[in-house]
């Protein structure tokens, strides 16, 4: 499979902000790495929050392909976040939970996996420690009660 992306600039005059996205060698299946993606989009350390995100939605060499051809795509003022928030939506709707008692098991077998599932986004411990007093009932009532694309966050400030 080989991906060749066309190079495109887009300049954002409230904040004076340049992207460049462009590959510049032919991607071939086994030779994409996560840091090269990174790289190729420009996207620096400094940038912890939408890594961490990324890191949690391109697990795989496809979701890294896939998210390499739908960025240029996106046309919204921060793309990486735009196309990041679609994916989430598209995995809310395909994997997360559809009723409570499969939370619940997976809830008491492992309790970050079974809220980043329900949440589709990284549980980092200040997310784990704000839903830590409440009962897995609770946390995915309040959920239901706030529609199924709300985040950990949402959720635990709705439980305070």
């Amino acid at each position: 499979m080989t991906i060749i992306l066309r190079k495109e600039t887009k300049t954002f005059q409230k904040q004076n902000i340049s992207y460049t996205y462009s590959t510049g060698k032919t991607l071939h299946n086994n030779e994409i790495t996560f840091e090269e993606v990174l790289e190729k989009f420009g996207i620096g350390p400094n940038r912890t929050i939408l890594i961490s995100k990324m890191r949690f939605f391109l697990k795989t060499v496809d979701q890294l392909y896939e998210f390499v051809e739908r960025l240029p795509l996106e046309t919204a003022d921060l793309p990486e976040q735009s196309l990041l928030s679609k994916i989430r939506r598209e995995r809310i709707d395909t994997c997360s939970y559809i009723n409570v008692n499969s939370f619940l098991y997976d809830f008491y077998r492992n309790k970050r996996l079974a809220l980043e599932k329900l949440f589709q986004e990284p549980m980092n411990q200040f997310k784990l420690s704000q839903l830590e007093t409440k009962g897995p009932y609770e946390i995915y009532s309040a959920r239901q009660e706030k529609g199924k694309y709300c985040t950990a966050v949402e959720v635990s400030l709705s439980l305070m």
